[in-house]
């Protein structure tokens, strides 16, 4: 690409060339400097790094030029290009093919020189360095510098050099050792090769270079015994600070006199600002947070212990329950019965029991052989609310309408003898609903098995009453025919005998109430 003013326009930030302070040239293949560069009076960095350009020229209008950079070019000599740029600070000439140096006398104000990755290689060609006296910073890494009088003839009288980038060349290894001899050297030296020199080990140079390698040790030695002589008197200092403050501090309380606060107290809590404040509320928040949460877990653990108690006591109490009374059930079971379709169709609750009736099948060998039974849990503080409402109701809609239809194989019966059947046992389910009797009180829940055949739909077939006359003389039923199965004329002590009870516990809760159909005449 030419270096032509329409080309430097569409490549700079502003088309009117003197408004261009940052001029960004670099990597567009300019082999020459043209005349178009001179429009840019105002530019103060230029950028021509990774062109083609061989010579270094037509900047004379750039007088306002700080940083020049032109790295990995083809320059092979300096010449006078630079000798206008009076305020020149940082000139960039790395990766180049200079074989000397010249031209750079006039760069007055030059801190910042790079030569690195050239082909400068001795004393005489570096000489001219000692015309630019405002140099602090020299990089002549990776050149081909060979003579050790590179040392005490160019960086030793370099008055303000303070950074040095020497490596990577063949004087290096001839200097032993290299460190201490730049070091000592060049006095104002503070970086070396990539490394900075602090005061430590400028103190040790200075001892090397007066008396070798035993002053060294000793002058380190110093060095460590004063910084422990310094931390011992700031150790002390502090706990003569504490013992003053405590003395202080018992004198005003002594004399009544109030603690004054410190100033960075009143800055920063007497006059908080809305952040402070801000803060100081949300952890405020943050810690009432946490204690509640820290309540409802406690509280959901004590809940989960209670009912994992609850819960073993009463799967006890229902296995205890389940042993003793499984022949009785059995021997409980209904006769074979066909039901109405418009009953079997239904589902209803059961307001004595507390739980859904099932559909009814035909009553066969089959279904009696292979009747389930069913778990029926009662809470004591909800189930005798319900029984009693519902009591109420179905007592209500019995005495309005006595005659109520019977099975067909109870149709026989008298309609007022059903009636108050019904209401005694109604009566009693108040009873129970008001006194608890029958409920189990020791525990949230109760269990018993119920076969699945005895849960009829029929309004008609409510559950035997624990307590009344009738459900004893059932009871009484149930155990002989457990005496007859048996065999012996004897019921088994798993059958007849009733759970035994701890004399410091409540009783259990009675057996649950067992259908089973039998003509009034039986129950008479």
């Amino acid at each position: 690409m030419e270096m032509n003013l329409v080309n430097l326009r569409k490549i700079s930030e502003y088309r009117t060339p003197e408004l261009n302070e940052v001029c960004y040239f670099h990597y567009k293949g300019f082999g020459v400097i043209t005349e178009t560069i001179k429009e840019y009076k105002a530019c103060w960095c230029l950028w021509l790094e990774g062109n083609a350009i061989e010579e270094i020229e037509n900047l004379e209008t750039l007088t306002d030029m700080r940083q020049l950079y032109l790295q990995e070019n083809c320059i092979r000599d300096i010449g006078n290009g630079l000798a206008t740029l009076t305020k020149l600070v940082t000139l960039n000439l790395a990766q180049n093919f200079l074989g000397h140096l010249s031209g750079l006398s006039t760069l007055t104000s030059l801190r910042t020189l790079k030569l690195n990755g050239n082909r400068l290689s001795t004393v005489d060609k570096l000489r001219h360095l000692l015309d630019i006296p405002s140099l602090e910073t020299v990089d002549l890494t990776d050149n081909k510098i060979d003579e050790e009088a590179v040392l005490p003839e160019i960086f030793a009288k370099m008055p303000n050099l303070l950074s040095l980038y020497a490596h990577q060349n063949p004087f290096c290894p001839k200097i032993k050792p290299y460190r201490k001899l730049m070091l000592g050297t060049c006095a104002k030296l503070r970086y070396l090769d990539d490394k900075p020199v602090f005061e430590d080990e400028r103190r040790a140079v200075t001892a090397y270079m007066k008396g070798g390698i035993e002053a060294e040790r000793a002058e380190r030695q110093l060095v460590k015994d004063e910084a422990k002589a310094k931390d011992d008197r700031n150790r002390a200092a502090f706990r003569e600070l504490i013992v003053t403050a405590k003395r202080e501090k018992a004198e005003r309380d002594a004399a009544g006199i109030p603690t004054e606060p410190t100033a960075f107290y009143k800055a920063n809590y007497m006059n908080p600002s809305e952040e402070d404040k801000w803060f100081t509320a949300e952890r405020e928040r943050n810690r009432q947070r946490l204690q509640e949460v820290a309540r409802m877990e406690k509280e959901i653990d004590l809940r989960l212990a209670a009912k994992e108690d609850n819960e073993t006591g009463s799967s006890e109490d229902a296995d205890k329950f389940a042993t003793h009374n499984n022949a009785s059930l059995n021997a409980a079971k209904e006769p074979k019965q066909e039901p109405k379709p418009a009953e079997a169709a239904a589902a209803h609750v059961d307001p004595m029991m507390g739980v859904a009736a099932q559909e009814d099948t035909p009553a066969t060998e089959e279904n009696a052989s292979t009747s389930s039974y069913v778990e029926v849990a009662a809470t004591p503080d909800t189930e005798s609310a319900v029984m009693l409402e519902e009591a109420s109701e179905l007592r209500t809609s019995a005495a309005a309408t006595p005659d109520c239809s019977l099975p067909e194989d109870t149709a026989s019966s008298s309609n007022t003898s059903g009636s108050t059947e019904k209401l005694d046992s109604l009566e009693a389910s108040e009873a129970m609903a008001h006194t608890g009797v029958g409920l189990d009180s020791t525990a949230h829940t109760s269990a018993a098995l119920l076969p699945t055949s005895s849960l009829k739909t029929s309004a008609q077939h409510r559950p035997m009453i624990w307590g009344t006359p009738a459900y004893d003389k059932l009871w009484k039923q149930a155990c002989a025919a457990g005496e007859n199965e048996n065999g012996n004329g004897q019921a088994d002590d798993e059958t007849v005998d009733t759970p035994v009870v701890a004399a410091d516990k409540e009783p259990a809760a009675p057996p649950p109430a067992v259908e089973a159909e039998a003509t009034h005449e039986e129950l008479d």
